[in-house]
């Protein structure tokens, strides 16, 4: 086994006599995951409305251990978490109500 890795390109995977073959041509390519994407964005919502944030009594903050994923089937359809009023515990001004 180790001796297949030794063979590859830590970097690529590629057989070494492939990749470090300079005489060759690499042709960049792009794809696009709209799984990656749909996260990406997901992600950026919640970080901006969760970038204000203040930690609750107990000391968490709203992204305190929160991993965000995406599925193509709506596993929790009565939970809009980019919603901005499941924040207002947290958005609310140091020793205010």
């Amino acid at each position: 086994m180790w001796d297949d890795d030794r063979d590859r390109c830590p970097d690529c995977g590629r057989p070494t006599e492939i990749c470090a073959d300079a005489t060759r041509d690499w042709f960049p390519q792009k794809t696009v995951c709209w799984a990656s994407a749909a996260r990406s964005v997901a992600i950026r919502r919640w970080q901006a409305r969760t970038e204000n944030a203040s930690p609750d009594a107990a000391g968490y903050l709203p992204d305190d251990g929160v991993t965000i994923s995406v599925s193509q089937i709506d596993l929790t359809p009565d939970e809009d978490f980019l919603t901005p009023s499941i924040f207002q515990p947290f958005l609310q001004p140091e020793g205010g109500d």
